[in-house]
C-alpha cells in the first residue's frame, strides 16, 4: 500500500509496537532504562536513512502514546465483537503494561526517554 502521510508517523507506530512487544507474556521483563535504550537504538537507526526534523521529534511522544491507545481500543472493540476469537485480545495485556511504562516518565521527560543518548 502506498500513502502520503508525516515521516515521523512510521518511527512513532515502530516504537509503539516495539514498547509492547516487550511486554508480552514470556519476553524477559526489561528495566524502563533498558526499554528506553531500546528506543533510541531504533530511532537512531532510524534516523541514519532519514532524519526527523526537531519538530518531527517532537510530536515523538504524543504520536506513541496515541499508537498505543489506539491499538488498544480497536483490540478491545474487536475483541468484544468476536470474544472467542483470542488473537483479538492479545495486545491488551501488553498495551496496557507498555502505556502505564510510558505514562510513568514525566511528560516533560517522555521525549528523552526515546530519543536521547544517555
Amino acid at each position: 500500500d502506498m500513502v502520503r502521510s508525516w515521516r515521523v508517523s512510521d518511527p512513532s507506530i515502530a516504537c509503539a509496537y516495539l514498547v509492547i512487544q516487550l511486554h508480552y507474556k514470556g519476553v524477559r521483563e526489561r528495566t524502563a532504562g533498558e526499554i528506553s535504550a531500546l528506543c533510541r537504538a531504533f530511532l537512531s537507526g532510524f534516523a541514519q536513512a532519514c532524519e526527523l526534523s526537531e519538530d518531527e521529534r517532537a510530536m515523538l511522544p504524543t504520536l506513541v502514546l496515541a499508537r498505543i491507545c489506539t491499538s488498544l481500543v480497536f483490540g478491545a472493540y474487536s475483541a468484544s465483537l468476536d470474544p472467542a476469537n483470542e488473537y483479538l485480545s492479545l495486545t491488551q495485556l501488553p498495551g496496557w503494561k507498555a502505556l502505564r511504562l510510558l505514562l510513568d516518565v514525566p511528560r516533560t521527560d517522555l521525549l528523552g526517554f526515546l530519543t536521547r543518548a544517555e
